[in-house]
C-alpha cells in the first residue's frame, strides 16, 4: 500500500485499486533492465517537456538507444505550470472543436492514433492515477510534479540520455544520417530525430537559423 505521492512509489505498477484513500497496486509486468541493453539505431529528440520525454519513452521502449537535448536546466519544467500547478494532463471530452487550426479533420486524425483514454492508460502505467474534476483529468496527487517526475523516473529506467542547457543551432539530413549542430558540439550518424514544440517548427525565434533537408521543408519529414 502506498499513500497518493505522485509517481514516486508505483510508477512501475500497471494495475491499481483504490481502498479507503489508499492504493493496493498489483504489479503485472516490469520491464527488465536487461531487454534495453541492445539497442540499436539511435534517436534524438529535441526538447524534454511533455510530448518530447513521452516520445523519448516510446522510442526506447521499442529497443531504440535515445538522446533528449533540451535548452534549459532540467526536463519538464514547463509541465510544473501546467493547470495552475495541477497538471490537467488530459480532457474527457475532445473533439475537433476543441483545436485551432485550419485542418482539424486532419488534427483529429492524428488524435485518433493516441486519444485521452491511450493519454490515460500511458500515466497509470507510470503510477498516475487519474482525477476527474468537470470533464478535465488530473494526476490524483493534484501537483504537477508528479507528472514530471514519472516520466523523469521512467526515463532514467530505460536508460535515456538527457542533455540540458544546449541549443539547437541546425540540423543536416544527410546521407548517413541526420547531423545536429548546437552551441555544445555536433551529433553525426542520427538515424532519427523527432522534434517537438519548438523554434525549428514554429519559425519564431531567431537563434536557430535553419534546417536543412535537402529539397524539402523540415516539418514534412517529422
Amino acid at each position: 500500500y502506498a499513500k497518493d505521492t505522485g509517481c514516486r512509489c508505483i510508477y512501475i505498477a500497471h494495475e491499481y485499486e483504490f481502498i479507503n484513500n489508499l492504493y493496493k497496486v498489483k504489479v503485472k509486468y516490469r520491464y527488465k533492465r536487461g531487454e534495453y541493453n541492445n539497442m540499436s539505431h539511435s534517436v534524438y529528440v529535441v526538447g524534454a517537456g511533455a510530448a518530447g520525454m513521452m516520445a523519448a519513452i516510446t522510442a526506447a521502449r521499442q529497443g531504440k538507444k535515445v538522446t533528449i537535448i533540451e535548452h534549459r536546466d532540467k526536463a519538464g519544467k514547463k509541465i510544473l505550470a501546467t493547470g495552475n500547478g495541477k497538471c490537467n494532463f488530459t480532457n474527457m471530452y475532445m473533439d475537433k472543436e476543441c483545436f485551432r487550426g485550419s485542418n482539424n479533420d486532419y488534427i483529429m486524425d492524428i488524435y485518433n492514433q493516441f486519444d485521452n483514454n491511450a493519454v490515460i492508460d500511458f500515466f497509470k502505467h507510470l503510477g498516475i492515477y487519474p482525477k476527474i474534476k468537470n470533464g478535465y483529468v488530473y494526476p490524483n496527487s493534484g501537483q504537477a510534479i508528479s507528472i514530471s517526475e514519472a516520466l523523469q523516473n521512467e526515463l532514467r529506467y530505460l536508460n535515456v540520455d538527457i542533455i540540458t542547457n544546449t541549443n539547437i543551432r541546425e540540423i543536416y539530413d544527410n546521407k548517413d544520417g541526420y547531423l545536429i549542430i548546437t552551441d555544445k558540439g555536433e551529433y553525426k550518424k542520427m538515424a532519427k530525430v523527432v522534434v517537438m514544440d519548438h523554434p525549428l517548427i514554429q519559425h519564431k525565434i531567431g537563434h536557430i537559423r535553419r534546417v536543412e533537408t535537402g529539397t524539402k521543408d523540415f516539418r514534412e519529414t517529422i
